[in-house]
């Protein structure tokens, strides 16, 4: 298998678990406000899943743009991720409380 093919199924593997936590998240919180503990934040462990995904399509985004022949390929693909992963901690730590109309 040649390494394109490879970054391709890494990414669509990433894309796809990622797709399923973000499904999944509001139904965990919708069972745990039912329950006897109402707490409002996730467990530390579904939590640690967001810089998991982003760990794992930074190697996606690192195979496709050694692979790419296109240039702006690379760049829109890399800007992406960069968004992404700026999304995801000004999430976790409350940067700017603007972006969260955005996302």
């Amino acid at each position: 298998m040649n390494t394109s093919l490879k970054s391709d199924y890494l990414g669509s593997i990433a894309s796809g678990l990622c797709l399923v936590h973000c499904l999944l998240t509001p139904i965990i919180f919708v069972a745990k406000t039912c329950s006897k503990s109402c707490s409002h934040s996730a467990p530390s462990w579904w939590s640690a899943i967001d810089y998991i995904f982003l760990v794992v399509s930074l190697f996606a985004v690192i195979e496709t743009v050694k692979n790419t022949s296109k240039e702006w390929m690379k760049y829109a693909i890399s800007f992406s991720w960069v968004f992404l992963c700026f999304a995801i901690l000004n999430e976790k730590f409350e940067w700017l409380s603007a972006l969260n109309f955005l996302v």
